[in-house]
């Protein structure tokens, strides 16, 4: 009789272990579960690629006197194709900067700090006016600034003139590096399982991204083999500095799955 009853406790324990592990296969690993997982995925995701290809841009308006350039240039019986703008205190010292007018035009530019009377020490952007270009049709200049940008060589140093401009202003914002974006992309391609691991994302996850400017230009992260379960995606209208300094507004796009 003690036999039969343990026989039937050693049965019941097993039916409840057996059990529980049914339960706890289809509790972590049922697809239901995997699309929860891969849905609370997405918005983190989307924060670090954007937090991880983003970029500081100062940007600082000035109105250029062409007038007054004009006149010096019949004072002095001379063409002035480059001028000097005082940028002390304004600008981060560290950043390299691009110069645009309205149209886009880029003019030549490069920074330097120079003494006066071996004392003062003031930090000098000299911009130059392209040859195809003069300073008279030119009444408008942006002041690009960013870590992204090369220092420039070849630009002479002048008197500086404060008549010739005048400072507007000045704002910072923040926005997605094409080249941070092209470097993503090559380390997807490349060494797909490390960037899972830097993004700390779960092995079941995959993802993949895309900057779309147009629909014939776009920079495309995606997985070859075909995705399992849903694919979910976000994509947020974003402004982008582009490679050549310019600035452009794309999609950015990102899929898990």
């Amino acid at each position: 009789m003690e036999k039969r009853g343990a026989a039937h406790i050693e049965m019941v324990l097993s039916f409840i272990i057996f059990v529980s592990a049914v339960a706890f296969a289809l509790y972590f690993f049922n697809p239901a579960r995997t699309d929860v997982l891969v849905d609370r995925s997405l918005d983190y995701l989307f924060r670090e690629i954007q937090e991880n290809t983003s970029v500081e841009l100062q940007t600082l308006s000035v109105v250029i006197h062409n007038d007054t350039i004009r006149l010096d240039e019949e004072i002095k019986h001379r063409e002035i194709d480059t001028i000097a703008i005082n940028i002390t205190g304004i600008l981060p010292a560290t950043s390299g900067v691009k110069v645009f007018t309205l149209a886009g035009d880029e003019f030549p530019a490069r920074r330097e700090r120079v003494s006066r009377h071996g004392r003062e020490e003031y930090e000098m952007l000299y911009v130059k006016s392209p040859l195809d270009t003069d300073w008279n049709e030119t009444t408008f200049i942006y002041i690009y600034l960013s870590d992204e940008f090369s220092p420039a060589s070849g630009i002479r140093q002048v008197k500086h003139n404060d008549s010739f401009y005048e400072l507007g202003a000045s704002n910072l914002r923040t926005l997605i590096s094409e080249n941070k974006m092209l470097a993503l992309n090559s380390t997807y391609y490349t060494n797909y399982r490390a960037l899972k691991r830097y993004f700390n994302i779960p092995d079941r996850v995959d993802f993949g991204f895309a900057l779309v400017f147009s629909p014939s230009e776009q920079i495309l992260a995606q997985r070859s083999e075909r995705p399992r379960g849903e694919v979910f995606s976000r994509r947020k209208r974003v402004e982008v500095l582009r490679t050549d300094g310019q600035t452009a507004f794309a999609d950015l796009i990102v899929r898990v799955w």
